[in-house]
């Protein structure tokens, strides 16, 4: 299969919002997200919080935002330049291996939009501020969604969805 542009628009939206939103809403309460202290981190459902904010939602909030993150400027940016550089090879198609590792440039610029405070929804971060996104946390989230939807992606969205292999990754 040789997907097009909006074919991998579409399967990326797909992919993110099922399976990815899915997987995030199991494993957000297990991250580590409290900032390393004499204790390290600890669980997100183990901090206590004393302004009645729940600590759940509050990360809940900050692993939708990286997930939403990651399929809009995907498709705004990621995806064209990907587009754009396979019209150079002979096959127009990336290797399964290409697919997996662009992960890597991706999970880097979504922790760093993560980081500007309008994309951030904390919204304060600020050099007084505690608010950041915990590396260790972030790397495992997304780490574990990049792979879980491109296992599906390259697995069984072959065999539940047969058209989409034969009209360029398009679902629709």
């Amino acid at each position: 299969m040789t997907p097009v542009l909006l074919g991998r628009i579409q399967t990326r939206l797909f992919v993110l919002g099922t399976l990815g939103a899915v997987w995030t809403l199991i494993i957000t309460p297990f991250l580590w997200v409290d900032p390393p202290g004499p204790q390290g981190y600890t669980f997100v459902f183990l901090i206590d919080d004393m302004l009645g904010q729940s600590p759940v939602i509050q990360t809940y909030k900050l692993t939708f935002a990286a997930l939403a993150i990651t399929a809009v400027f995907g498709c705004l940016f990621w995806d064209p330049l990907f587009h754009f550089l396979m019209q150079f090879r002979w096959e127009k198609d990336w290797p399964a291996l290409f697919h997996l590792l662009s992960g890597i440039p991706e999970g880097i610029s979504t922790f760093l939009l993560l980081h500007v405070a309008v994309l951030n929804p904390f919204g304060d971060i600020g050099p007084d501020k505690e608010q950041f996104v915990p590396v260790p946390a972030y790397v495992f989230l997304f780490g574990t969604t990049w792979i879980i939807t491109w296992l599906f992606a390259n697995g069984p969205m072959k065999i539940f969805f047969v058209r989409w292999r034969f009209f360029g990754g398009r679902l629709i």
